[in-house]
């Protein structure tokens, strides 16, 4: 690979770091998401039920259900400033929704929806192996192509300043921000967060599930 691909993808990481660092968050207490240890894993066709699309006050991301009491993993950049939010299922339904904790050095939030009882997606705290088949699911670009899932493998795993991040070149692109990397018995691995753009290369980069667990103080329980 040439001397220019390697400088635009340090130039992303050091970007998303850089990103990051300015907003610090509070200590938060312990927080239980319940079901995430008793989730039975979905076929990953069927997981979708569990990924849903975040509308802030100037665009949109996705999401994912980590509890059965309503609450949703996304980015810090898809909440943005906004405190009060929406999502759309995978039915098309929608729901109201506030932020309760957010860490932008990592850049994960969590935000509680409102009258909600989806089964959450189950959670794998360890890291994937370099070569491992994995899932994105997300809604590229546009509302229409909500619950768009792609197929890739894990192709390195990176640290930089503000962690460690699973690099795939599965498909994601905007609006895919803050969806789950999902390993083939339809576990979340990861949360989606960047990109190389301006490049041929198909390279995306992701948030290990124990770094959103530990930047936001959150216990897996049953």
């Amino acid at each position: 690979m040439g001397r220019s691909f390697w400088l635009a993808a340090i130039g992303l990481l050091v970007a998303w770091a850089a990103q990051a660092a300015p907003a610090v968050s509070p200590p938060y207490d312990p927080l239980i998401l319940r079901g995430a240890l008793s989730a039975r894993p979905r076929p990953v066709a069927q997981s979708d039920v569990g990924v849903v699309v975040v509308f802030n006050s100037s665009g949109m991301g996705s999401g994912f259900v980590a509890s059965s009491d309503g609450i949703v993993l996304t980015n810090a950049h898809v909440v943005g400033r906004n405190r009060k939010l929406k999502v759309r299922w995978s039915d098309g339904t929608e729901s109201q929704a506030r932020l309760l904790r957010i860490n932008r050095e990592v850049d994960v939030a969590l935000i509680q929806v409102a009258e909600d009882h989806h089964r959450p997606l189950p959670m794998r705290a360890k890291l994937p192996n370099v070569g491992d088949t994995v899932f994105a699911i997300g809604t590229p670009l546009n509302l229409k192509l909500q619950g768009t899932l792609s197929r890739g493998i894990v192709s390195a795993i990176r640290t930089v300043e503000a962690g460690t991040l699973i690099q795939s070149d599965v498909s994601i692109t905007h609006g895919n921000s803050g969806g789950p990397l999902l390993d083939e018995k339809g576990n979340v691995i990861g949360m989606a967060v960047s990109g190389l753009d301006n490049t041929s290369a198909n390279l995306n980069f992701f948030i290990p599930v124990t770094e959103i667990l530990a930047s936001l103080n959150l216990k897996p329980g049953t």
